[in-house]
């Protein structure tokens, strides 16, 4: 691709494939590189706004990820489909900005009203800010509209109904859980929740060893840790999730998994380092900017 560049220069093509090839691989940076070099030569167009949208969203810069899609929305106009809404809405509730983000999955829906991941995530907001009938209901929707048994799906509902205080609901749909998913962190978060908490922290501790970069592992272990009212283990897991790169700062803020470990050092210091790196970003904008 690269020998395709120099040699064809004024050819798109290649520039975009490689932006692919790059987001494709995680190299989020070395994306955004290309896409500037490219919109620069032939300017904004509907695949570099979507590209740049997912190298943001993956380096946690949310109102950026946002800025890209209000463009390629408007763009599209009516053509602009569900999908794009409901990456908008993920967007906005990973920025804390719960509004928004429900406008945006009710968009998607208005759509596209059989979406079974629309509705999943709308039920997961819901959930987020205790609505939890409405929570139920969109979780129901998606599981009569899952073409296949979704083991996340349950693992929400479960969370739910234990919040409603049906709990005998919620023991069948953790079990349901480990039945259809015993590879994933939904695994571990099902054991946790029927009381297997150290079955739930070895699995997430494998998957950490399998990936020792990955900042969601240890997001996720953090999380169990916490539920399992480990507070300085989890807190202590949350800090190496945000030294490895896990930057969302309201999605920390917001989230009731963490609830428990608020008020621990560790929790707070996690939140300081990602304050001091946006900050440092946005120093770092003005400079160019200036430049």
């Amino acid at each position: 691709l690269t020998r395709k560049i120099s040699s064809d220069i004024d050819n798109p093509i290649w520039l975009s494939i490689r932006v692919c090839v790059y987001n494709y691989n995680k190299q989020y940076k070395s994306a955004m590189g290309d896409l500037d070099l490219l919109e620069s030569k032939f300017g904004k167009t509907k695949l570099s706004l979507y590209q740049r949208s997912i190298c943001y969203s993956n380096l946690y810069e949310f109102t950026n990820e946002i800025e890209c899609l209000d463009s390629l929305i408007s763009l599209l106009g009516n053509d602009a489909g569900a999908y794009l809404y409901y990456t908008r809405a993920l967007a906005y509730r990973n920025k804390g900005d719960i509004t928004n983000a429900m406008l945006n999955f009710d968009k998607a829906l208005e759509i596209y009203p059989t979406d079974c991941f629309t509705l999943l995530q709308r039920g997961i907001t819901n959930y987020n800010v205790k609505k939890y009938e409405s929570a139920l209901s969109d979780y129901n929707k998606a599981i009569t509209y899952s073409i296949d048994a979704n083991a996340q799906i349950y693992l929400h509902r479960g969370r739910t109904f234990y919040a409603l205080g049906d709990t005998v609901s919620a023991k069948k749909d953790f079990e349901m859980v480990l039945q259809l998913d015993s590879v994933s962190t939904n695994y571990a978060f099902a054991l946790v929740h029927l009381g297997e908490k150290q079955k739930a922290i070895d699995f997430m501790k494998l998957l950490v060893e399998k990936e020792p970069e990955n900042e969601l592992h240890f997001y996720d272990l953090a999380c169990i840790y916490a539920l399992a009212n480990m507070k300085k283990e989890s807190a202590e897991t949350l800090k190496r999730s945000v030294e490895l790169g896990f930057t969302a700062y309201q999605y920390i803020s917001l989230d009731p998994d963490l609830e428990s470990i608020r008020d621990e050092e560790d929790y707070k210091e996690s939140l300081e380092m990602i304050k001091n790196e946006y900050l440092s970003k946005l120093l770092n904008n003005f400079i160019n900017q200036k430049n």
